[in-house]
């Protein structure tokens, strides 16, 4: 991501989805924190520079910087949940697959293994 600056915009997109997502624009950029809204405002909240998850006690919602950015990520999670659950109607794993295809598949996807004992 380039460098935040006052005056860019972002799409923030509600944690619970109840609200409709909206363009809010930058007022002010720290070291951590990108901050919305004026300084007087009870409205006035901030971002992590990082995650761009809105501050709170839990995060009221997330920062995208374009529509086709999260687009793509809800696009991306649906196809997640679409190999979870394919995954989860096998009750044993399948005649084709083999040992190197399992261990293949948990390095590519960050995970480690822990065998069950019978």
């Amino acid at each position: 991501m380039t460098e935040v600056k006052e005056g860019d915009k972002f799409l923030f997109v509600p944690r619970d989805r109840r609200g409709p997502p909206e363009w809010v624009t930058v007022s002010k950029v720290g070291r951590k924190w990108i901050a919305f809204g004026p300084s007087y405002s009870p409205d006035r909240w901030r971002a992590d520079k990082k995650t761009l998850d809105v501050d709170g006690y839990t995060s009221p919602g997330t920062l995208w910087p374009s529509e086709e950015a999260f687009e793509e990520s809800k696009s991306l999670n649906r196809d997640w949940q679409a190999l979870k659950q394919a995954i989860q109607r096998h009750y044993s794993c399948p005649r084709h697959v083999s040992r190197m295809d399992i261990e293949k598949a948990a390095a590519a996807l960050g995970l480690t293994l822990n065998a069950v004992k019978d």
